[in-house]
């Protein structure tokens, strides 16, 4: 089993959160996979269906929908980040 996080971005390409949460996981040397999904509507129709809101970005960590950049802030701050990028779960897509 692996220990790796799925962490997915929706987003776009001149949304500076979105450009912020990048930085900030790569920073962490974190992998990540990332949605343009402002001109892609069935990415756009997937984040809204997956994601917590309609705002750019929407990240998930292992099939969990965690909102946006200040949210990944938030958890970081509280220590519920390292918690969750440890936490195996089902994931939303493959």
């Amino acid at each position: 089993m692996s220990t790796t996080p799925k962490i997915e971005i929706y987003g776009h390409e001149t949304c500076a959160y979105c450009k912020a949460a990048m930085r900030f996981l790569e920073g962490k040397n974190l992998d990540f996979i990332y949605y343009e999904a402002k001109f892609d509507d069935a990415k756009r129709e997937e984040m809204l269906r997956v994601g917590k809101g309609r705002t750019y970005p929407q990240i998930v960590i292992n099939g969990t929908a965690i909102g946006g950049y200040d949210d990944m802030m938030a958890l970081d701050n509280s220590g519920e980040l390292t918690i969750l990028l440890t936490k195996q779960g089902d994931t939303i897509h493959d």
